[in-house]
This record gives C-alpha cells, sequence and structure tokens, in this order.
C-alpha cells in the first residue's frame, strides 16, 4: 500500500484500560480510492468525511463520500467543469457549495472559475454558478464556508486586487 493510500494516520501509545478512558477517540482510515485533493470536508453531524475522487485521473470527476459508522460509499458525479478545489456541506447536510479551479489545476482547462452550489440528485449534483471568479488568482484559496444557519456561503477572493471576505446568499429571494 503506498503512502498516497494513507488518509489519516496517528500514533498512540497503548496503556492499561484506566488510562485509555482519558485519551481521546482516534480513527484510523484506510481508503484505496482517493483522490487528487485528498479529503474535502467533514458532514456537519460528524458522520461522513467527503473527498475528492476521480476515476481516473483527470477524467471522471465525483465527491466520494464515507459514513464511518457503517463504510458505505457515497458519490455523486459532478462534470469536469464544474470541478472545485475545495467543497463544503450545508449545515442541514443537503447541499454542498464548491469554488471552482484556477487555469493549472487538475481539471484545467475545462473547469469553469466559480462559487458553485451543488444539489445532490440521482448520484448527480446539479450545479448552479453564483460568483464568476474568473479574476481570482487561485494562489489564495477561496475556501468557501456556510454560515451556521445555511443562509449564506462566505469565501476569500482577490478578484477586485487585495484579499476581501465576500459572501453571497445561498436562496434567492422569491418575488410576491
Amino acid at each position: 500500500m503506498s503512502m498516497k493510500r494513507l488518509l489519516v494516520l496517528s500514533a498512540f501509545f497503548f496503556a492499561d484500560e484506566t488510562v485509555a478512558a482519558d485519551r481521546p477517540n482516534i480513527v484510523i482510515i484506510l481508503a484505496d480510492d482517493l483522490g487528487y485533493g485528498d479529503v474535502k470536508c467533514l458532514n456537519p453531524d460528524g458522520k461522513i468525511i467527503w473527498y475528492d475522487l476521480q476515476t481516473p485521473k483527470s477524467q471522471v470527476f465525483w465527491l466520494g463520500g464515507v459514513e464511518l459508522a457503517t463504510g458505505k460509499k457515497i458519490r455523486y458525479k459532478l462534470q469536469k467543469k464544474e470541478w472545485s478545489v475545495h467543497f463544503n456541506v450545508a449545515p442541514d447536510g443537503k447541499l454542498f457549495a464548491g469554488d471552482g479551479g484556477g487555469p493549472a489545476s487538475v481539471a484545467a482547462p475545462d473547469n469553469g472559475q466559480w462559487i458553485y452550489l451543488f444539489t445532490p440528485k440521482d448520484g448527480e449534483f446539479k450545479a448552479e454558478k453564483l460568483v464568476n471568479l474568473a479574476k481570482h488568482n487561485y494562489r489564495l484559496e477561496p475556501n468557501v464556508t456556510f454560515t451556521p444557519d445555511g443562509k449564506w456561503l462566505v469565501f476569500r477572493s482577490n478578484m477586485f486586487g487585495p484579499t476581501q471576505i465576500f459572501a453571497v446568499e445561498v436562496q434567492k429571494p422569491r418575488l410576491i
């Protein structure tokens, strides 16, 4: 097994049971299909780890997940042009966000430079483009994140020069 396939390696010392109860739980995960960017995010409830999966590398793109309690694999296919360097999950676990990828990323030249909102449906992501990052320099990673109420996506960008923090509303206001 190569070192690239080892996701988490934690070293700890064995002791008797009285000392072991005071130590934190440690999880070691071995993954044989881990993708280019490795772990992307943890589900808000802490039950699923999400990671970039490419089968084969740079050709078919997925956001893969593993339920920690059961080992069940979850996969959402996405278009190469919608691949993102980072993904994040909404607090309710129903929506995902991505921050696109720069012109030198693994999905280049076809990938989009956008803040995306993804809705899982039938094993695929349905993407909505929220913010155009064509002028963003991806040496600064946007690191898109949902707010705790799930109503906004917050990210950083240098698309107007200096690094600034931006927020975009997840749900568009409905006209009455």
